[in-house]
Parts: C-alpha cells; structure tokens; sequence
C-alpha cells in the first residue's frame, strides 16, 4: 500500500474553512444559550453544528477542557477535519 505525503496546502485550507466555521458555530451556540439569536434557520443551524464541530476532542476530554484547553481542542478539532478532507480528496484525486 503506498501512502503519499500530506499535502499542506490543501490541509491549511481545509483546517481554516472548518476553523471559521467552528468560531461562527461557537459563536452562535452562545447566543443560542443566552436566548438572543433570532429565529432564523441559518444561525440555528450554526449554532446546532457546533456540536458536531467540537468531537472528538470535547467528548473525549471533556472532564479536562477548561479555559485556554477549550479553545486549543477546537483547534485541534479544526486539524483533525482538515486532516480527514485533506485525505478524503487525496483519495478522490488518486481514484480518478
């Protein structure tokens, strides 16, 4: 099996599109809590995926995630997707 190298182009791209999207998403759960989002699809939507975009990190760990540690497993939550975009589109380039 030949395993080719990351590309770090495509993996910068993807962790920070999936980066923005976890702070909009973070953003909007918070409102979503405090009760001043509107009822609009879009930022409930947003505010929904945030719990998709804070696994695996906060769900493994979660007893340890406080302060600085919250933020830094977002970014880690960020490689991680950018990671498994970045491979999923290696292998569609590869197959095709």
């Amino acid at each position: 099996m030949n395993i080719k190298k990351i590309n770090i182009g495509y993996f910068l791209i993807f962790t920070t599109l999936f980066g923005i999207l976890t702070i909009i998403s973070f953003i909007m759960a918070f409102a979503k809590d405090e009760g001043t989002i509107e009822n609009n699809i879009i930022w409930n939507l947003f505010a929904d995926l945030f719990n998709i975009f804070r696994f695996p990190v906060h769900n493994l760990f979660w007893d340890k995630m406080n302060g600085s540690l919250y933020f830094i497993g977002l970014i880690i939550n960020s490689m991680f997707y950018g990671l498994i975009f970045e491979r999923i589109l290696s292998l569609i380039k590869k197959i095709k």
